[in-house]
């Protein structure tokens, strides 16, 4: 197929659907009925019909600055799909020291579309050990050495999901990088 570049011109405005302040991921019914959109600074999903390019309900507290945003795929029964919003920033957990590697969790909301509802919310839990460990604690105010040595790299980091900008769903799993 050859594409024709040079007439790349600015592509006509079918409609203006006003949502939430700061629009930022778009994710479709498989059928196409629905658009969801987050809106980043409202801390809302709009709903838009496709069909007429109106928003059929605004879904308020959805979290955080949700931004990312999947939908399951149901075999083509759309009131079976479920939608997916990340909330960008994770959330201080109760009783846990703020600054420690394990002191939030992130957050995904669960969202019905046959409802337009808020029907759950997936906890991403922080890891205890990432694997890494460091040469020194600023939480304990262990300053690392000047010249570190492997046997200096003894205290175990943790680290915890943030700043969830998008999500995707394979088969039945969904995956927040």
């Amino acid at each position: 197929i050859a594409l024709d570049r040079s007439n790349f011109g600015a592509t006509p405005v079918i409609a203006t659907i006003p949502v939430g302040t700061e629009p930022y991921g778009l994710a479709l019914t498989p059928r196409g009925g629905k658009l969801y959109v987050t809106n980043a600074r409202s801390n809302s999903v709009s709903v838009i019909d496709t069909g007429t390019n109106q928003v059929l309900r605004t879904i308020a507290n959805v979290g955080p600055e949700p931004r990312g945003i999947a939908i399951t795929n149901g075999g083509g029964d759309e009131s079976q799909e479920i939608v997916y919003v990340t909330q960008f920033l994770a959330l201080p957990i109760a009783g846990k020291l703020d600054g420690a590697d394990d002191a939030k969790a992130g957050r995904v909301t669960i969202i019905s579309v046959a409802t337009d509802t808020i029907i759950g919310e997936v906890i991403l839990n922080p890891l205890a050990d990432s694997g890494f460990n460091a040469a020194g604690d600023a939480l304990a105010r262990i300053a690392a050495p000047a010249t570190p040595a492997p046997a200096d790299f003894r205290f175990v980091t943790g680290a915890y999901p943030n700043q969830l900008n998008g999500i995707a769903i394979r088969g039945r799993f969904a995956f927040v990088p």
